[in-house]
């Protein structure tokens, strides 16, 4: 019976590892992607992001045009678009740059065709350049790249004053079909070669593996470059500046049309093989693995003629074609790795006390916390969290931190997260702790319990999601009560964790930034014989966090709320669109200057402003109001005339205080600013006093000796209701709580360490006395003996 009852629970084991991996082992996408067709026009030729909007290009080369044939501008992320600038002149590319715009025209109009470029689109425009029609345009940080239809490429260094023809001669050069630049190298693509330069456009050298295709899409960065073809070769990729090219075969021959890169993901218009129609792949590991997005137009002839993006939550993707305008796709907004089997280890009454809680984080630099492993100095004192935000104390807690700390009251109960294996260890730093094996690959643990109440201190037990394995105590190196919560993971899937004790840590929050790579993942070093690498981090929890966003039209007035908050803006941005994002914070910190304020907890949040081409903007033009509604929300321990919404200084160390409305009635908050930040609301702590321990130690007594071993007994100076008295008592590492008097049987000078903590969480300062012990007749003579002086003369 017992050995069916083994293999019946191994067999549950391997069927919840196996639903977990179905269910979450990859990354979150929406169900539906979503492809609108935003414009409906021929003849676009391009689409570029800028930061006063989203623009097309028009290049109608009919004898019979009556189109705009110029520059159309969509200031709401391409729902609606307005003539804006260069009517007639046929645009044939166009191109953004350092605050500027450059379009290539293909008419004459008032006796000037070619490049043109302007820092007020709406404004004026200036012609540079050779005077011909012009076919492409591209620049780097200090070089423009000119394309032209009959007349090559032409180059200048000193922003648009002088040119230089570099490929071609005269007035008979090549066409220019396309012009990719990066700061490291450069590509031009003409109707049958491909020409690199690694010197600002000084000198250029042809591709052979590219030679007599047809290139006129791609994206390059600094190392890497992936170009499509236009004649039904594929495509195309080099890792090392285009020094080699490898053809990726996931498209065999088909012709590619229009190609973008937007974060880590690679965006490409091609004919599906399945479908034969043409539609938009997306790769999420540098053109390894495809996905299709799902645009799937008839196929008629033609492919997309050019693709870019607009920063946004979530982003958007755009596609233009040459018969039926523009397309724009909504980036899946939970497109980071997750692998949600993790449930909030508490009792909670809101899911957003996950984050609301957090007040020390993983940090994704150096989280060698325990292992003796040095952080290089210049990271000492830093933190680096799962946003990508980087700050030293007390702005981020803390330096080399392998975990998260939730800030849990003294005796909060924690429940299991997920079904698993739990066993008990214990070290003087960590304390009583709990480490669960969940047979999924991942280990949680749990430090710094109270000893009483664990759910086990020897053997291995199996527990399900929700039993509760111990309490928040202070057992171990801590300052204060709070849950120490880590995750290993079993990194070679070889059944144990003790070969993966460093390199296995990873963030239970992920890594939730896509403008940065995580250096935990990346990070190597040597250990013994091995080298060894850090850890990719996915998302755990089957919680969110809680955030909200709204792309801003200039002049538009509006109210975006989530949870308690709420935001509402006039006229915000007044002159350059973008996008507000709203997101649930963690606990805030506070430096000692302002140990006297109390976090009123589910306020703190992050808002920020991004602009289309992903800049974070702090101070706005226009006015933000900010609304928290504190009903329901705990206050006994606050003053109520005293709360206040707060922001973080600029140098992330003083919350300073806002101009702050209390409705009363309706139990919200609210203040008026246009500086965007971290805010949190706060108020004066009514209770900011510790308790006060008292202590009476009683026994027989001579000459300050105990001949028999003494009672203490402790008590609350002003009987604290709830107040919880901790004590130890010599060699002991570990606190413990104090219910009875207390019997010291040992002998010699003895310490006593005891300490109260109220409801509040208020902590006292650890108080000691001594205490001289000798039932045995033996230490007090021994003390006078060391003590006495020896004359020998």
């Amino acid at each position: 019976m017992k050995n069916f009852t083994r293999i019946s629970r191994f067999v549950i084991t391997c069927f919840v590892f196996l639903m977990w991996i179905f269910y979450f082992y990859s990354p979150a996408t929406n169900a539906e992607p979503s492809w609108k067709h935003v414009i409906n026009i021929p003849y676009v030729s391009s689409v570029e992001n800028t930061k006063w909007g989203l623009m097309l290009g028009e290049n109608n080369t009919s004898v019979y045009r009556n189109s705009f044939n110029g520059i159309k501008i969509s200031y709401d992320s391409g729902e609606t678009w307005t003539d804006l600038s260069l009517s007639e002149r046929g645009v044939t590319d166009l191109n953004y740059q350092q605050g500027i715009v450059y379009a290539t025209t293909y008419n004459v109009v008032n006796s000037q065709t070619g490049l043109f470029f302007s820092q007020n689109p709406g404004g004026v425009w200036i012609h540079t350049g050779p005077n011909v029609s012009a076919s492409k345009i591209g620049r780097d940080e200090s070089t423009i790249y000119l394309g032209t239809y009959s007349n090559g490429l032409w180059v200048s260094s000193d922003e648009g004053t002088t040119w230089t023809q570099m490929i071609g001669t005269g007035w008979y050069g090549p066409k220019i079909e396309m012009i990719l630049t990066s700061k490291d190298f450069t590509l031009v693509a003409t109707n049958n070669k491909v020409y690199k330069s690694h010197d600002k456009g000084q000198s250029w050298t042809d591709v052979p593996e590219l030679s007599g295709k047809i290139i006129r899409s791609g994206y390059i960065d600094q190392t890497t470059a992936m170009i499509g073809t236009f004649n039904n070769d594929g495509l195309y990729r080099s890792i090392d500046q285009g020094k080699s090219w490898q053809k990726l075969e996931n498209f065999e021959n088909h012709r590619i049309g229009g190609m973008t890169k937007y974060r880590h993901d690679i965006y490409i218009g091609t004919i599906s093989p399945n479908s034969n129609a043409f539609t938009v792949f997306r790769s999420s590991d540098e053109g390894v693995s495809w996905e299709d997005t799902g645009l799937n137009l008839p196929y008629s002839g033609t492919t997309g003629s050019d693709a870019t993006w607009v920063f946004s939550y979530p982003g958007f993707i755009y596609f233009s074609t040459l018969d039926s305008g523009v397309y724009k796709y909504t980036v899946p907004q939970d497109s980071y790795d997750k692998f949600s089997f993790l449930e909030i280890p508490w009792e909670y009454s809101d899911e957003n006390e996950l984050i609301d809680k957090v007040y020390s984080f993983f940090d994704h630099e150096y989280p060698f916390l325990g292992t003796g492993m040095p952080e290089p100095d210049a990271s000492k004192n830093t933190t680096l969290n799962f946003w990508g935000e980087r700050a030293p104390q007390p702005r981020l807690f803390y330096s080399s931190h392998d975990g998260i700390d939730f800030a849990l009251p003294y005796g909060t109960p924690i429940k299991a997260p997920a079904p698993g294996y739990a066993t008990y260890y214990y070290c003087f730093a960590c304390g009583h702790t709990i480490h669960i094996d969940h047979q999924n690959g991942y280990r949680t643990t749990y430090m710094h319990l109270q000893q009483d109440e664990l759910i086990t201190t020897n053997t291995k037990v199996w527990i399900d999601t929700g039993t509760t394995i111990g309490k928040v105590g202070l057992t171990g190196n801590t300052t204060g009560p709070h849950l120490h919560f880590a995750v290993l993971q079993d990194k070679n899937f070889n059944g144990t964790f003790s070969d993966n004790v460093i390199d296995g840590r990873v963030d239970p929050f992920g890594w939730l930034t896509n403008n940065l790579s995580d250096p935990w993942k990346e990070f190597s070093w040597q250990d013994e014989s091995l080298l060894r690498t850090g850890n990719r981090s996915r998302y755990l929890w089957q919680h969110d966090i809680h955030n909200t966003s709204e792309f801003v039209v200039p002049g538009i007035d509006k109210t975006i709320t989530m949870d308690n908050k709420e935001i509402h803006y006039t006229n915000l941005n007044s002159t350059l669109p973008g996008t507000i994002l709203l997101q649930s914070g963690n606990k805030p910190t506070l430096d000692d200057s302002q140990k006297e304020l109390k976090y009123v907890p589910s306020t703190s949040a992050f808002l920020d402003f991004f602009d289309t081409v992903g800049n974070k903007i702090t101070i706005l033009s226009g006015i933000l109001k900010i609304t928290l509604d504190i009903s329901g929300i705990d206050l006994h321990d606050i003053l109520p005339d005293t709360l206040k919404i707060y922001y973080l200084d600029e140098n992330g160390l003083r919350w300073i205080p806002m101009e702050t409305i209390f409705d009363s009635l309706n139990n919200k908050i609210s203040t008026e600013t246009n500086h965007l930040s971290h805010f949190a609301a706060f108020g004066l702590n009514n209770d900011s006093l510790p308790p006060v321990t008292l202590f009476q130690i009683t026994g027989i007594q001579t000459d300050e000796w105990f001949t028999e071993y003494p009672v203490l007994t402790l008590s609350e100076q002003n009987n604290v209701e709830n107040a919880t008295i901790l004590y130890k008592v010599g060699k002991d590492s570990e606190w413990k709580e104090y219910n009875l008097p207390v019997t010291i049987g040992q002998d010699g000078i003895v310490e006593v360490f005891f300490r109260s903590l109220d409801a509040n969480n208020n902590l006292e300062e650890i108080r000691n006395i001594t205490v001289k012990i000798d039932t045995k007749g033996k230490w007090k003579n021994k003390i006078i003996v060391r003590s006495a002086t020896f004359n020998t003369n």
